[in-house]
């Protein structure tokens, strides 16, 4: 998903789209960017925990 995003998608179709809503909304672009990167830290997030619980016996204490 990483790849595909950053080599693919980004360079050919949402730098384009997001360089056009900028021209018309940069205040809604920018907040917008805000929301999907938290939105990426906090799965980023979830990942991490994840791993560390099913490396240490998953939920159990």
């Amino acid at each position: 998903m990483f790849f595909l995003m950053l080599f693919v998608l980004e360079p050919l179709l949402i730098h384009r789209l997001l360089r056009q809503r900028a021209a018309r909304q940069p205040v809604a672009t920018m907040r917008l960017l805000q929301r999907l990167h938290v939105l990426l830290l906090l799965i980023s997030l979830l990942a991490v925990v994840g791993g560390v619980v099913g490396a240490h016996g998953g939920w159990r204490f």
